[in-house]
């Protein structure tokens, strides 16, 4: 490390000149930045047997970010000649399996405060 020699002037480089309500401003905005999680949607039979959405119309496995706090809905519907045989989901840390409707459902993750899960087997139709 250089020592400066006594008296000598140190160049210290301007970053960003920034009043107090920039400062304020800015910490405002991170700090009301919502937490996000992500809650993951998984179908666990053979393609073409059923969907859950969103994001669209024959998604099968993926995630969905939701903000804290904020509710999301999944609609979980059999393709012809299915039934919904289970469905899964864990919630806020708590894992249950869900009453069924055999031709389509919605299911709804409320006040989201935590990772989730929701996932789907279909069956054939006896």
């Amino acid at each position: 490390m250089k020592k400066a020699a006594v008296g000598a002037a140190l160049a210290v480089p301007v970053i960003e000149s920034l009043t107090k309500s920039d400062i304020l401003v800015k910490s405002a905005l991170a700090a009301s930045a919502p937490r996000q999680f992500t809650i993951t949607t998984a179908v666990n039979t053979g393609a073409g047997s059923g969907s859950i959405t969103p994001p669209g119309p024959g998604f099968q496995n993926g995630s969905v970010g939701v903000n804290q706090g904020a509710n999301q809905t999944f609609s979980i519907q059999p393709a012809a000649n299915y039934v919904i045989f289970r469905v899964i989901v864990t919630e806020n840390g708590s894992t249950n399996f869900l009453p069924i409707t055999p031709a389509g459902m919605t299911y709804t993750f409320n006040n989201v405060q935590a990772d989730g899960l929701i996932a789907v087997e279909f069956q054939s139709k006896p």
